[in-house]
């Protein structure tokens, strides 16, 4: 029996709060943990981000600041505040790979409803230092998840070059202009659609490069899902910026 069918009738502890009077059926996160994530509403989708997009405009505001972006769609979970973020952090940080199921669940839905239709899912490498440093690739095991549960295979094309510095200490131009050359191809992807899987999107700095990289060798359509995207607010009133 595959794992995914096993956990439909075994009531697990919950994987985010691990309490012990709160059981998950099927590993998923408990009512309480999901009721504490800020997920983007699907019929306010911006394509650039996955975010909501309050405005008139095709974009939101976050996208707008951006270069162009590659891809035809993104797809995010919910925003990378609050409880998402310190899912995230957990799973990404501090050894927690087991978050990839449930999380994984959420995503996998959130393609079904989605419409997009991809040949093949491509989770974002790491580079061999950070993958030998943290053991495992986060993308990679997103994606596997998803495969599980929707049939669509996975695909590993990319190969990420080794860099000294992490995304998350570069300002916006810096990221853009560091990760032109940041991918390379080692497998065909000619005429192919394609859904990049990442953790985070912020600048999508990191995913532009990735998809221009797949584009340009050859790929029919490059989609992007995200578990969480980085929200801007009003540090004043810490209210979230319209977008």
């Amino acid at each position: 029996m595959k794992k995914s069918e096993l956990l439909k009738y075994l009531p697990l502890l919950c994987p985010g709060c691990g309490r012990d009077d709160c059981t998950a059926p099927g590993g998923r996160l408990c009512p309480e943990c999901t009721g504490k994530l800020l997920f983007f509403s699907p019929d306010m989708r911006c394509p650039g981000c996955g975010g909501e997009n309050v405005s008139a405009l095709e974009f939101c505001q976050q996208c707008l600041a951006e270069p162009p972006r590659p891809w035809k769609q993104a797809l995010a979970l919910f925003a990378y505040r609050t409880f998402g973020k310190d899912l995230i952090r957990r799973f990404k940080f501090n050894g927690q790979p087991q978050l990839a199921w449930p999380l994984g669940i959420m995503a996998a839905e959130l393609l079904a409803e989605s419409g997009i239709k991809p040949d093949f899912l491509v989770p974002v490498p790491l580079t061999l230092i950070r993958q030998l440093n943290r053991t495992y690739n986060q993308s990679a095991l997103i994606a596997e998840t998803i495969s599980g549960i929707s049939g669509i295979p996975v695909l590993s094309p990319l190969v990420r070059r080794f860099t000294l510095r992490h995304q998350a200490m570069r300002d916006r131009n810096s990221r853009h202009q560091g990760l032109l050359r940041e991918f390379r191809i080692r497998k065909t992807v000619r005429d192919l659609n394609l859904l990049l899987i990442d953790d985070v999107l912020t600048t999508g700095a990191t995913l532009s490069a990735a998809a221009r990289t797949l584009l340009d060798a050859g790929a029919k359509e490059v989609n992007v899902l995200v578990l969480a995207r980085s929200i801007s607010y009003d540090a004043k009133n810490t209210a979230v910026i319209p977008f």
